[in-house]
């Protein structure tokens, strides 16, 4: 682990900065030989102190190519110094012995650079044994004149003290490296951590801006939709009051034309009245009349239920139409009875004049009815295309078959002369008060059916403005959010301007 952390603090470097200064020293010291000395001591200093820092290049090249000279390059470096410096010395016979002193003390300085104890043990352990040996092969060269063994050993002792100082500088700095590594690579890995971090930040925000896009664009169709929603209510309820407005004129109609059926069942009645009574004089002076009517069968067919949607309504109008058509058919076979009354009083004589007189009325109903019910037509007419024009913007509508009544009866027995005519008008106010009452029954129950009509055109008037005001509401708050998540986009688009500087 601490070589690794070594191998951090660059040593390719030290070395390099190691063979500047050995190349400097020795530049400095051939000049100085070359000055001092004449020629040929110059070259050999040269010879000495550039062979040191050829030996520097070719260890430092070594270690750069491969990590097996870690631990060899910089001692061999320092030692080649060590060498050459006491060669030196030799030669200048301890003239110079401070400044090749000062050459011993900076390689410690030089191997305390890599921030290896190990190899500052070593080279403390080369150095002192280098000394040594130097001493003991040439003390004066060494030590200078005036040598001796106890300035020996405090020199040595000294470079010891030295060697110690720088010891434990190397080992606080390697400490310190250390730490400074550690901390490092925890910066690295927080760093990276970051960096994987901001990468998923900005990922995570692509994707927050993919939804928030989409989100966008479906919150603007629910916008158009709530919008063109609002559209066809608007029309829907325009429609239901244009409606209810027309059931009410219906209604009036409708009033009218019961107050004149009335009238006509009141004229029906004196009719068979007299007709009775005008039967009981011929069955007093005829004998063998058979019974004129056999018994009459009615059919009365209420028209559907109460209608709960506007669909319903253009089934009671078309109802309504099939109950008008019966009405303008019973007023047709009413008139057309009265007409054949008048012909029968008329040859009656005497005794058909009052027939005549309510046959006339009869006949004035009819076509009194025949106005109303066109009248009652034509507003259904527009009630049917104000239905058609809402049943258009709501729904479709249910189809229903209106299936009238027919009324059939077979007058049996005829009479001759007299008897026949009476059997006739007999007959027809039998017929006519009994189309009356069907006409009674089906205005009740088209007065049933308008006015539940009326009543679930008020209620769907009441939900369809109810429904308008939620569409209002509901279309205030889409346009809210509409608004929120524009403003969220551009808060998420400068976020990822931010993380992508």
């Amino acid at each position: 682990m601490k070589d690794n952390v070594l191998l951090r603090f660059k040593v390719n470097r030290t070395n390099k900065f190691i063979v500047m200064i050995i190349l400097i020293i020795a530049t400095l010291l051939t000049f100085q030989a070359f000055a001092s000395s004449g020629v040929s001591y110059g070259i050999k200093v040269m010879l000495s102190t550039y062979s040191t820092a050829i030996i520097g290049a070719i260890a430092a090249f070594l270690n750069n190519k491969s990590d097996k000279f870690d631990n060899i390059s910089p001692v061999v470096t320092t030692i080649s110094i060590v060498i050459a410096g006491g060669y030196v010395s030799h030669l200048q016979q301890g003239s110079n012995t401070i400044t090749i002193f000062l050459i011993y003390l900076g390689t410690v300085a030089m191997i305390a650079m890599y921030f290896r104890v190990k190899l500052l043990i070593i080279h403390g352990f080369l150095l002192n044994i280098s000394l040594i040996i130097f001493y003991l092969l040439d003390p004066l060269g060494v030590m200078g004149p005036g040598y001796s063994t106890s300035a020996f050993v405090r020199t040595l002792l000294t470079f010891d003290f030295i060697l110690i100082v720088f010891f434990f500088l190397t080992r606080w700095g390697n400490e310190y490296i250390m730490s400074a590594f550690t901390k490092e690579q925890n910066s690295n890995e927080l760093l990276e951590q970051l960096e994987d971090t901001m990468k998923l930040i900005d990922n995570d925000t692509a994707i927050l801006n993919t939804s928030i896009e989409e989100s966008f664009t479906f919150i603007k169709n629910i916008e158009q939709m709530s919008d063109q929603t609002r559209d066809a209510v608007e029309e829907m309820a325009k429609g239901v009051s244009e409606s209810a407005a027309s059931t009410e004129k219906i209604v009036s109609n409708a009033n009218d034309a019961t107050s004149i059926i009335e009238k006509t069942k009141v004229l029906s009645h004196d009719t068979k009245s007299h007709s009775n009574n005008m039967k009981k004089v011929i069955e007093e002076n005829s004998k063998g009349i058979n019974q004129m009517v056999d018994q009459m069968d009615t059919i009365d067919n209420a028209v559907g239920i109460s209608l709960s949607n506007i669909s319903e309504l253009k089934i009671s109008m078309e109802r309504i139409n099939n109950s008008l058509a019966d009405v303008t058919t019973i007023a047709n076979q009413t008139n057309l009875l009265a007409l054949n009354a008048s012909i029968e009083a008329a040859r009656a004589g005497e005794q058909g004049k009052g027939f005549t007189v309510v046959a006339s009325e009869i006949g004035k109903l009819a076509e009194m009815s025949n106005r109303t019910v066109k009248e009652i037509v034509e507003v259904i007419e527009e009630i049917n295309k104000a239905t058609n024009t809402t049943l258009e913007k709501v729904s479709g509508g249910k189809e229903a078959v209106n299936v009238g009544n027919k009324f059939i009866s077979n007058v049996k027995c005829g009479f001759i002369n007299l008897e026949n005519s009476i059997e006739a008008i007999t007959e027809g106010v039998e017929m006519e008060n009994g189309m009356i009452i069907d006409i009674s029954s089906s205005f009740d129950s088209i007065m049933e059916q308008l006015e539940n009509i009326s009543a679930v055109s008020e209620e769907h008037a009441a939900s369809t403005e109810e429904v308008l005001a939620a569409i209002e509401t509901q279309y205030d708050l889409v346009s809210k959010v509409t608004n929120e998540m524009s403003l969220i986009n551009d808060q998420s688009n400068n976020l990822r301007k931010v993380l992508n500087k």
